[in-house]
Parts: C-alpha cells; structure tokens; sequence
C-alpha cells in the first residue's frame, strides 16, 4: 500500500517551455525565445529610455603609441556592420 509520503512526492523534474523574451516594455509583439535573433530585430529592451539622449555614440581610446594603428583599425570596424558567424541560423537579414 502506498504510504501518504509516497503519493504526496513530486516528480523529480518537470520539463518547461522556453520563455519568450520581451524587448519591449511597451510593445507586447516585440518578444522571442532566442535573445541574438530578439536584439537583431527589436533592439534592446531599454531603447525607448534614451530618447532625450543624443543617438550619436563618441568613444576615446588611450594606448601606447606603437598601438596607434591597431586602434584606430578597431574604430573602423566599429563602424561597419556585422553579421554573427557562430550562429548560422542567425546569419539572415538584420
């Protein structure tokens, strides 16, 4: 005979669906299960908390000399797009 323990012990796991993830704290469409692909076509969440913010990002580097080169090379590239290559399935349009 099964003892009351027995029957009241829950299952050792349970299995959930991923959840959606919300880039929008406005827009309840603006949501997906995988967080690059979600970012890519919605932007992040807090985007809308920057609108008084000028769009225009300014950024500084300070090294040696030697490296000159190498950072103003890393600036260029921050300039240009760029298309993810660890996720193939992400490699779409952006």
């Amino acid at each position: 005979m099964n003892s009351p323990a027995l029957l009241t012990k829950l299952p050792p796991f349970t299995l959930l669906d991923e959840p959606d993830l919300s880039f929008s704290p406005v827009d309840a469409t603006q949501v997906d299960i995988h967080p690059l692909r979600g970012l890519a076509n919605f932007g992040p969440y807090s985007k809308g908390s920057f609108g008084g913010y000028t769009s225009r990002i300014r950024i500084a580097t300070v090294g040696p000399g030697s490296a000159f080169k190498r950072r103003g090379e890393l600036m260029l590239s921050l300039r240009s797009a760029h298309r993810p290559s660890d996720q193939p399935h992400l490699s779409g349009p952006l």
